[in-house]
């Protein structure tokens, strides 16, 4: 799998800073590319990838690690002796975490024709 953006863009560039380390990114670069692959129907031109795929890949990785930290410390119960603590479930449903990601990609891509045009 071909991803669409680097680190060095990431940071340089698309000024990120949820993510906080390279290794962390390189992991999540890969289903960000294929999310936004799946969106555009494989319109992209690896060899010549736009600005704004970059873009869009970024902040797909950016909602994927939110969407990964939320999970992670969306904690039940948890009791510890005397120490009690639970936390609502803040998790999302699959459509709205879906709805998060094509947001912030058609931020990026909604003009550039990588996007289906008609009615979903």
């Amino acid at each position: 799998m071909v991803s669409y953006t680097t680190y060095i863009f990431y940071e340089k560039t698309y000024k990120g800073n949820t993510i906080p380390d390279k290794s962390t990114f390189d992991r999540l670069v890969i289903p960000a590319s294929a999310y936004i692959k799946n969106i555009t129907h494989n319109n992209i031109d690896e060899n010549n990838v736009l600005e704004c795929v970059e873009y869009a890949t970024c902040s797909v990785a950016d909602v994927l690690y939110k969407q990964e930290t939320i999970d992670e410390s969306n904690i039940s119960s948890e009791s510890v002796g005397s120490h009690s603590r639970s936390f609502g479930n803040a998790k999302k449903s699959d459509k709205d975490r879906e709805m998060e990601k094509y947001k912030k990609a058609k931020l990026y891509l909604a003009h550039t024709g990588l996007l289906y045009g008609g009615l979903n």
